[in-house]
């Protein structure tokens, strides 16, 4: 049995969910902005352990869970009084018992793991472990250092979030993106000193790769912009076409090597390359989108993910 942890706008796992249905895959859904859809149960005597987890229509014995795939983060969601307090302790039960299931079961990908993954700090100094190529960074909120790194640079850079670049303001949700900032320009003191954020060498005429590994299965798309250029093709406004291509096998190894340091099966590698072929890794998002690409192309992603999580 497979243990879907997510949420209800999951449009990669609605995709992989239409693939396990036609090959009759059995698996249990959990979205976490619908908790109060959900009964938890753990039962400890002796040296006996159990859980289960159920919805309206289906319960699921967590001996019987063989893998998760832990595609969000467990933020429960409930309305009326005592909400937050309610949510915590869904969530740490939950969790509990998701952690309880240790190595037993193939986790895409664990939930320590994951958490670990996501610190981009923790990503670039792994990467250079590895032999990646770079970009010089600084990751600050000092003015001076900031100031200082720009101006050594002599060029422009790229300013980007050290996490996810959302932001929930007024009870609406947008998207910081990276934007380019020029070296010779002033800054605004009181903008840097707001919260630390990633500061990057920017890479003129490159070319945007997304690299995605599902177990030891590699998928490399060159991401092209039709539109006028743009820095971040992640924008819903970029008008982007895509190309399956092959990374060099350095690249793929290094990648591998660097899911294994990070503990993952699962991870989604931006990359740009110069215009002297030069790869740069940017960052691996162990919870990234991939759906799309295979909408686009037709890569049989949805296959890797059967191959990982059902045939182990």
């Amino acid at each position: 049995m497979l243990l879907i942890i997510t949420n209800s706008d999951d449009v990669s796992v609605d995709y992989l969910i239409r693939h396990l249905d036609e090959r009759n895959l059995p698996f249990f859904r959990f979205n976490s902005d619908f908790a109060s859809d959900y009964q938890i149960n753990v039962s400890i005597a002796g040296n006996e352990f159990g859980g289960t987890i159920r919805n309206n229509s289906h319960e699921v014995d967590f001996l019987s869970v063989t893998s998760v795939l832990y595609r969000r983060a467990i933020r429960p969601v409930f309305n009326g009084p005592y909400r937050n307090f309610r949510a915590r302790e869904f969530r740490h039960a939950f969790e509990g018992l998701l952690l309880a299931l240790g190595e037993r079961v193939r986790w895409v990908n664990p939930l320590h793991e994951t958490e670990l993954a996501e610190r981009k700090v923790l990503q670039l100094r792994a990467a250079q472990k590895e032999g990646f190529n770079v970009l010089p960074s600084v990751i600050s909120n000092n003015f001076q250092a900031v100031e200082s790194f720009l101006s050594r640079l002599g060029e422009e850079a790229v300013a980007k979030p050290v996490s996810h670049g959302l932001v929930l303001e007024n009870q609406r949700a947008h998207s910081v993106y990276a934007t380019l900032v020029d070296s010779h320009k002033g800054l605004e003191r009181e903008a840097v000193e707001l919260s630390p954020v990633i500061y990057q060498k920017a890479v003129v005429d490159k070319k945007d790769v997304r690299l995605t590994v599902i177990g030891s299965s590699i998928f490399t798309v060159s991401i092209e912009q039709e539109a006028e250029a743009q820095l971040d093709w992640r924008k819903e406004s970029c008008h982007c076409k895509y190309l399956s291509i092959q990374a060099p096998v350095g690249i793929e190894k290094k990648c591998l090597r660097l899911m294994k340091r990070l503990g993952l099966n699962y991870g989604a590698f931006d990359f740009v390359i110069d215009t002297k072929g030069v790869w740069y890794f940017l960052e691996v998002n162990p919870a990234g989108e991939w759906a799309w690409l295979d909408v686009a192309l037709g890569l049989s992603m949805r296959d890797a993910f059967e191959q990982v999580l059902y045939e182990h």
